[in-house]
């Protein structure tokens, strides 16, 4: 249900998560990530109750663009995301508090979810 507009002025992205999707966890999980030191986009302001967010703008070059345009770039390109997993992995080595448990039950929602979405 989650959608993402792109404003041009002031360049902006607008998340629209209408019930029952969640917003907060993502403003709570993008925090926490900024506190280990990784680079997030950051949260301008949010009305939960109506589940909009308004968030920093990284722009549109992904790393499939840039390995399109660039293929040599391809062993840094990887060689940076696996230094972010081992930063991710150094700091958090005590799993927060407002991750919930991943259980055979959560697995099996999930599966459902991509069999009635993706499928």
């Amino acid at each position: 249900l989650r959608q993402y507009y792109r404003l041009k002025h002031p360049q902006r992205i607008l998340m629209d998560a209408p019930m029952p999707e969640n917003p907060n966890q993502f403003i709570i999980l993008a925090h926490y990530l900024q506190e280990l030191g990784l680079r997030t986009p950051l949260v301008y302001d949010y009305h939960l109750e109506h589940g909009f967010v308004w968030l920093e703008d990284f722009g549109d070059q992904t790393y499939s663009k840039i390995l399109l345009q660039h293929p040599e770039r391809e062993a840094e390109l990887y060689q940076l995301a696996v230094h972010v997993l081992q930063h991710l992995h150094q700091q958090a080595r005590i799993k927060p508090s407002f991750i919930e448990e991943y259980t055979l039950d959560k697995l099996l929602k999930e599966v459902e979810v991509f069999i009635d979405w993706y499928w």
